[in-house]
This record gives C-alpha cells, structure tokens and sequence, in this order.
C-alpha cells in the first residue's frame, strides 16, 4: 500500500502578526488567508520493519535510520524528524517529499510541509486526528524546533479555502470560512497577482525578527498597531462577503501601510520600490506575505490592469507566480504500485 498526501501553499490578505503570543491572549487576534493550488506531496509507504528513510526532491541525498527512536534533528529536513518525534511512529516507512514551492518565500510551505508528513501518516493510524488536531500538531513541530510564530499557516493549509481565522490563546482558535459568490471568487482571483521578490535571508534572521516582534508586544504604540490590523482584517472579510471587492483592494493598501510600522526591516527599500512601480502599473494596494525582507508579494489590481502590474514587476527582476484558490486543504489518499 502506498499512501500519498498534500497540503497547500497559502497567502493571506491581513492581520499577520496579531496570531502570535501574546496578542491572541491579550485582545484576539484574526487574520484573512487564503489557500492556493501550490502543494506540499507526501508520499509514504509503510514497510514491515521498524527503519525509516526520508528522502525529498530538494536534496541528493537520502536519510535512514535504524527505528524512529535513533531520529535525531541535524538541520536536515528537520521539518519531517519532528513529526516522526512527536507522532511516536512506531513502524518502518519510506517517505518521499516534494513540494511545488522553494522553502522560506513567506508562503507558508514549512506548515505545508508538517501537515502534510502529519497527513500521510494520520491515513494509516488508528486513531484518527481532526483538522484541528493535526493543525495544532503542525504548530507543536515549530515548537520542537525552536520557531516562534503564529498559527496562521497550519490552519490555512489543514482547512483549505479563503477564511478568517479567529485567535484566542492556546488551541482556541475558529475558523470562519469567507461566504462569498462563485463570480466574486473569480474576479478576486483575476485581479491578484504574487510576485517573488528576491530571497528573504537564512531563517535564523527571519526568527530574530520574530522575536523582536514578541518582545515590544506591550509598547503601546506596537499594540495600537495591531489592534489596527485586526480592525483591518475585519473590514476586509465584511468585504469580500458583500462583493466590494474595490474597497477590500484600498483596505489592502492601508494594511500595508500599516504593518510597516510594526518594526524595521520587514520591508526594504528594494520592496518599497516594487511596491510604488505596481501601484504606478496599476495596483489598488498589496502586502508583503510571511516575515517580509524578501519571498512574495501580493497586489490587488484595478480591472483588467493586473497584466500591466505583471510586466512591469517582472520587468523589475520579479518572478510571476500563477496560481488560484484551493478549497480541500490538507488530503490523503492510496495507490497502488511504487513510489
């Protein structure tokens, strides 16, 4: 038996930074994602013996491992040892990975990834794990390794489709899914564009960032900012669930605007230049996606001016990411034959 899984890439709209300790805890935090048609495939094949061998379509080489006790993190797919960690898997498996999006371009794929690991294997266990579940279970392995966040990406990609996603502390998180008219999905797809921008630094960097973040959380003017963000992301899904699809590409600006003030760095002068020559082209507004200094961006264009927005950033140096909207989220599934 062999068992495939995948999980999906996603992009959100607003409210980054208002999912990560201790906002939720303190005002509730929410944020608006969406997930897209990029994936994260798993496939696993369970074997009779207690050995272990990981390998992805990143990397040349293969990794193997006498039982899942003698896993160990190394720097090395570090992703995937966690989950064999905190799963307790007590069986052999080959495991094969790959994924239609590079690692740390801010759309969420290392959550991709352990929902996705998390998947294969909830498909053959016995007691089955809930979208809830294995979205916390996805947060627990950022834990383990040491990564501070939110909680925004595991949910995104767990649950599939375009949701607000409420923040309370702790594992009380809801997801809202976003009611909104098949044509008015269609016209919010056409009128986005993702950019890559450039690559965002080493992790470590990205963390330290984070941590920054989390530390100024009580200075009241970080606070003032969030709360702002929040009240963004709300009228954003008021938005898009009445069709105003116009006013949610102007609110997309404001939280631009906005989460620049949160702390220095999470936008450079490089993307501020990008940003002004896709509002030149024709962009109503945009955001930075994941922890900023690079990765993508998303833009919002005015009717039928996002090929205009297109050239001109690829003209720039930017790549063009074409994608749509996903609504299924994190699925398994068997096949029969070899990997």
């Amino acid at each position: 038996m062999i068992i495939r899984s995948r999980a999906p890439a996603r992009i959100y709209f607003g409210g980054g930074g208002t999912d990560i300790s201790p906002y939720p805890e303190v005002r509730g935090g929410a944020t608006l994602n969406a997930s897209i048609d990029k994936y994260v495939y798993t496939t696993l094949v369970p074997k009779y013996d207690q050995s272990i061998q990981v390998a992805t379509s990143a990397h040349k080489k293969t990794f193997q491992f006498k039982d899942a006790g003698e896993v160990k993190l190394s720097g090395d797919l570090d992703i995937i040892r966690a989950v064999l960690k905190l799963m307790e898997i007590k069986h052999g498996a080959n495991i094969f990975i790959r994924s239609d999006l590079p690692p740390n371009t801010g759309l969420g794929t290392a959550a991709s990834t352990a929902v996705s690991v998390i998947g294969a294997f909830n498909h053959i266990i016995e007691k089955k794990l809930n979208r809830y579940e294995i979205a916390e279970l996805a947060y627990k392995v950022e834990e383990f390794l040491g990564r501070v966040g939110g909680k925004q990406n595991q949910y995104s990609t767990a649950f599939g489709g375009i949701n607000l996603i409420e923040y309370r502390g702790g594992n009380n998180v809801r997801m809202v899914p976003v009611k909104m008219r098949r044509g008015h999905v269609y016209e919010l797809e056409k009128s986005l564009v993702l950019a890559f921008v450039g690559s965002r630094g080493d992790e470590a960097n990205l963390q330290s960032m984070v941590k920054v973040q989390k530390e100024s959380y009580f200075d009241q003017k970080v606070l003032e900012t969030l709360d702002k963000l929040k009240a963004i992301t709300y009228e954003m899904y008021h938005s898009l669930s009445s069709g105003d699809l116009l006013y949610f590409g102007e609110l997309m600006d404001e939280a631009y605007q906005t989460k620049k003030n949160i702390y220095s760095g999470f936008v450079t002068p490089s993307m501020e230049k990008i940003y002004n020559i896709a509002k030149g082209a024709g962009a109503m507004g945009g955001r930075v996606l994941g922890l900023g200094k690079g990765g993508h961006m998303l833009f919002f264009c005015e009717p039928n001016r996002e090929h205009e927005v297109a050239a001109v950033l690829q003209a720039a140096g930017c790549g063009i990411v074409d994608f749509g909207f996903e609504f299924d989220g994190l699925q398994s599934w068997e096949v029969s034959g070899t990997m």
